[in-house]
């Protein structure tokens, strides 16, 4: 669904998104490892060659999340649903989006 709303139009994604987006996965991933020292504990054991690599991953799984929540934006606007969107709510955009499609799938089921 993303990719398809993705060919309609173009998404530019700012640079300081991206980069927050990793700090945050980055913060996150120092919290599954038991704190900051045993993160740097864990990437000094870690060749640098496969350190690059999974920042480099880091930076574009990061890029990716943000550019689909772009997209997700941009279809719920073009739906009218943007505005009632909570994002105190967890993945209340997707919800709503995913409701959209149910409702479209029953209304079709319907009409045959």
């Amino acid at each position: 669904m993303v990719s398809k709303i993705k060919s309609s139009f173009e998404v530019a994604i700012p640079k300081t998104l991206t980069d927050q987006e990793v700090k945050q996965r980055v913060n996150h991933l120092k919290q599954q490892y038991g704190g900051e020292k045993n993160f740097e504990d864990m990437l000094k054991s870690m060749k640098p060659e496969d350190v690059k690599k999974m920042y480099s991953e880091l930076s574009q799984s990061s890029k990716e999340s943000v550019e689909k929540f772009f997209i997700l934006m941009k279809f719920a606007e073009e739906k009218g649903i943007a505005d009632k969107i909570d994002f105190k709510r967890d993945l209340d955009l997707e919800k709503r989006l995913l409701a959209l499609f149910d409702k479209k799938e029953k209304t079709d089921k319907n009409e045959k």
